[in-house]
């Protein structure tokens, strides 16, 4: 993206595209969480799928893994294709 830091627009849309809904957490971090299952509006979809959307720490999304801690399930992508 050509932004520096995402706005909340950008991850409503990301929520939007994805059927799911943004959580504003605070002014560093930002969560996409989306329901699965076949009926995402009922109490049965009890599993999701969880985006946590942070500004990057390093000049390449390289270098920003290199600075974080993360376990083994985590993973990091660029979203420009997503919600373009």
């Amino acid at each position: 993206m050509s932004e520096t830091v995402p706005t909340i627009q950008w991850h409503r849309r990301l929520a939007d595209k994805l059927g799911g809904h943004y959580v504003y957490m605070h002014h560093k971090a930002h969560r996409v969480v989306v329901p699965l299952g076949e009926d995402k509006e009922s109490a049965k979809a009890n599993k999701e799928f969880i985006i946590d959307i942070a500004q990057l720490k390093g000049n390449t999304l390289e270098n920003d893994l290199r600075q974080r801690d993360f376990t083994i399930n985590a993973i990091a992508a660029s979203l420009d294709d997503v919600i373009s």
